[in-house]
């Protein structure tokens, strides 16, 4: 004799069971009188889920408790970086003054009767720009700069990998 299990019960009372199975539960039943007591209550209880009203959600149900959720939850507020503008601000600044630095070296070269008076002034204005960037390009101030850009770079990048875990965590918080 096999041990009778609630599954099998179940599924006999499911009429998910085979011939044999049947005929073998049966047989067990005959001489397990505990089993066959179980099996009796799981009857009960059975007919009486079959037998339970079902009762319907009143209409707009769903909506109203997904705007109780809405109103409880917190809602992310984006968070501007400055940081991130400013570094492309002074990228833009030494792109503009590498390309005033190439339109003085290409003025300088033709020659001035052939140029009109605003272009005087403009190469005026950037020769003065041009030294002072001679004297800020000298070597010891490029090595301080490309320390200062490479500290930036690594501060932006931590930045960057903060606000990414920041957003992974805010992900994780809403599911």
């Amino acid at each position: 004799m096999k041990k009778i299990t609630d599954e099998t019960l179940n599924d006999y009372i499911d009429n998910q069971l085979d011939g044999a199975s049947i005929q073998e539960l049966k047989m067990d039943l005959d001489n397990n009188e505990e089993a066959l007591k179980k099996l009796k209550a799981l009857k009960v209880v059975d007919n009486s889920l079959k037998n339970i009203e079902v009762i319907l959600a009143p209409e707009g149900f769903t909506n109203r408790i997904m705007s109780i959720i809405a109103k409880g939850s917190r809602k992310a507020v984006s968070k501007v970086s400055y940081f991130f503008v400013s570094v492309i601000g002074l990228f833009t600044a030494l792109i503009l003054a590498v390309m005033g630095f190439a339109y003085y070296t290409t003025a300088s070269s033709t020659p001035s009767t052939e140029k009109g008076y605003s272009l005087n002034k403009i190469s005026e204005y950037l020769a003065q720009f041009v030294s002072i960037l001679q004297n800020v390009f000298k070597n010891q101030n490029i090595t301080t700069i490309g320390m200062i850009l490479t500290i930036l770079l690594l501060i932006s990048g931590y930045y960057l990998l903060e606000s990414h875990k920041d957003f992974k965590n805010k992900l994780k918080n809403l599911s």
